[in-house]
């Protein structure tokens, strides 16, 4: 699962994913 934070997805199986937050696009 992936959850938002401070505008990153974190990833628990991939760690810290810096990626744009388009969920609400």
């Amino acid at each position: 699962m992936a959850d938002v934070v401070e505008g990153e997805v974190v990833d628990s199986s991939a760690g810290q994913v810096s990626l744009t937050v388009d969920l609400t696009g």
